[in-house]
């Protein structure tokens, strides 16, 4: 029989997360080359970074893993020339040149580094066939295109064959190298950085985050350069037209919260209200490294926009509404407990029916949702969504239809939810701000399968979702188009998240919820026949903890509000207890005999 844990008291997760050990990771790849090589040598210098809870979003070019490495050495034996070249692919520097000592001429002239970005699995080494061929196996786990912009692999596996030959000087030299880079997880980890370049949507309502990744140490350039180059293929969509893109003619400098941007002379063409967004867009980036509340343009010297104030500076304070961080100060709890809605106490006592009649009349309910002021709240009952205000006031039916998924609040008060009909995956928005539910709806294009879940994003464009293929779960976000009215012009644009954990893919994805603008909580599996448990992963998967779970029982629903604080996150177990996660792996009993959770939004 398993231990009882009494009311606030704190457990400890006994598994410990690995993504905060990537660098060391890098580290350990490295002895294993410098070991392999031998002869090599193969020097490393800089500081081991530990990660926090939150993914790596920026890095200083001193916290960063610096990568030396070393040219070939005379007479290497075509296994070390393919160890060496992989390494130096991994040090960051103009041109690549030592990485390019390592090919033929012709390969070194034609080779571009910069074109693409192969991730594979850690734990992968070449091997020398008995041919004398070097090549290398493993796992893939994403890749970058030009843009910096990710993806998913296209196949699972990287087989590459170098094909090794002798020059002029009977030294060993590989003809055949891969299409651009091609780096291990850990060295990404190490030589590269995730900044979220930030883009109005088409109806110029909200800013939208389109995650790049960038060599280590760039700092302020490289976040202009993402946005000014303009959104990823996959994003583009819901950005629609724009202006651009545009060039950085300079380096960009940032003076009492101005930063200053020197860019190509077409930009001077723009109108105000067209350099205003661009600020903005650029100021929604720039913030995640510096402190910036004013942007300035400048075409050989001069501001582009004069006489709004005396140095032509923009404001961007629109960037404050890029996301729901400092959107929401309730960090209230709310559960489903005996059919009724109430407020779980921080302290673990009894939870209080809220006074509203969906707090004093029982009705048999499988999931909620609350508003993000915390004034209404959503039942999924077997006749459909019903809704009520939390303090007073009995119910009404907002939608009456079987089959729904759990409904959820964005940030104007809209009620989302899905459901897999003869037709296709609806995707369903209720409005209730006129008195009378106004429910539109649209079929969702290019689902792989039918929906069990979803979670809208902070922006209210993109939508996290868990569909069911066969026997499987796969994790992929939607796009949302709306009309000027609020209504749903279009859905759809699967993009399939793959998110690996020790070189396995994260199975049974059970639940998940937004963190931050760009990451998730999940509740999956690490193997077949795992437990499940809690993820917190970056949207492309690449950064990834674990946060394990409270006690035996596999979880089977998660809550998150994010603060600028922090992210609050609670968890309910198949034995109907309810936890909140409280810091590094530990966690706090809150309530029993619950059916479900949510916290305002």
């Amino acid at each position: 029989m398993r231990s009882q844990v009494t009311d606030n008291q704190v457990k400890p997760v006994t598994r410990v997360g690995k993504a905060a050990e990537s660098p060391v990771r890098a580290i350990a790849a490295l002895l294993a080359i410098t070991l392999f090589a031998g002869c090599a040598t193969l020097p490393t210098t800089g500081s081991v970074e530990t990660y926090p809870r939150e993914p790596v979003i920026w890095a200083a070019a001193d916290d960063a893993i610096e990568i030396d490495a070393d040219p070939p050495p005379q007479g290497a034996a075509p296994a070390l020339i393919v160890q060496g070249f992989l390494l130096a692919m991994s040090s960051v520097q103009t041109g690549y040149a030592t990485a390019r000592q390592y090919l033929t001429e012709e390969a070194a002239a034609t080779w571009d580094p910069r074109s693409h970005v192969l991730i594979y699995a850690d734990g992968a080494n070449p091997r020398v066939g008995d041919d004398g061929a070097v090549t290398i196996s493993a796992t893939t786990v994403g890749q970058l295109g030009r843009d910096g912009a990710y993806s998913s692999a296209a196949e699972p596996a990287w087989n590459h064959d170098f094909g090794l030959v002798r020059d002029a000087s009977g030294e060993w030299r590989i003809s055949h190298p891969p299409d651009g880079l091609a780096l291990p997880h850990s060295l990404f980890m190490a030589a590269f950085t995730r900044i979220d370049a930030y883009f109005y949507d088409s109806l110029g309502e909200v800013l939208l985050p389109d995650s790049r990744y960038v060599s280590r140490g760039q700092g302020l350039n490289a976040a202009v350069d993402a946005t000014l180059t303009g959104p990823s293929s996959w994003l583009a969509p819901l950005a629609g037209e724009r202006v651009g893109p545009f060039t950085r003619t300079g380096e960009v400098t940032v003076s009492g919260a101005v930063a200053t941007i020197p860019i190509d002379a077409s930009a001077t063409a723009l109108s105000t209200a067209e350099i205003t967004a661009l600020a903005a867009e650029c100021g929604a980036t720039l913030r995640q490294t510096a402190d910036v509340d004013r942007v300035r343009f400048i075409v050989d010297g001069e501001p582009i926009i004069t006489g709004l104030v005396a140095d032509g500076s923009l404001p961007v304070r629109d960037a404050d509404a890029v996301n729901r961080d400092g959107h929401i100060a309730q960090d209230q709890l709310f559960i489903l407990r005996s059919e009724v809605v109430a407020r779980a106490r921080a302290s673990g006592g009894e939870p209080s029916p809220v006074d509203g009649d969906l707090g004093q009349i029982p009705r048999p309910s499988s999931a909620l949702a609350v508003s993000a002021d915390a004034l209404r709240a959503a039942v999924l009952t077997p006749a459909g969504i019903e809704t009520g205000l939390i303090e007073s006031g009995p119910t009404a039916l907002a939608l009456a239809q079987e089959g729904l998924t759990r409904p959820q609040f964005d940030l104007q008060g809209r009620i989302w939810t899905m459901a897999n009909e003869e037709g296709g995956t609806s995707l369903i928005v209720i409005d209730e701000s006129s008195g009378a539910p106004f429910v539109t709806k649209a079929i969702v294009s290019g689902l792989p399968g039918t929906v069990q879940d979803f979670r809208l994003a902070p922006d209210g464009r993109r939508i996290a979702v868990i569909a069911t293929v066969d026997d499987r779960t796969e994790l992929g976000l939607i796009q949302v188009q709306l009309s000027a009215t609020g209504e749903i012009a279009a859905a759809g644009n699967w993009r399939g998240l793959r998110i690996l954990w020790e070189g396995s893919q994260l199975s049974r994805i059970t639940d998940l919820a937004w963190t931050r603008a760009n990451s998730l909580a999940l509740l999956a599996s690490a193997g077949a026949t795992g437990t499940t448990e809690v993820f917190h992963s970056d949207i492309d998967g690449l950064g990834i903890e674990e946060w394990g779970r409270p006690d035996q029982n596999a979880v089977t629903r998660i809550a998150t509000v994010s603060e600028p604080e922090g992210t609050h996150l609670a968890v309910l177990d198949e034995g109907g207890q309810v936890w909140s996660y409280q810091d590094i792996y530990q966690w706090s009993r809150l309530a029993d005999g619950c059916a479900a959770i949510a916290y305002p939004g």
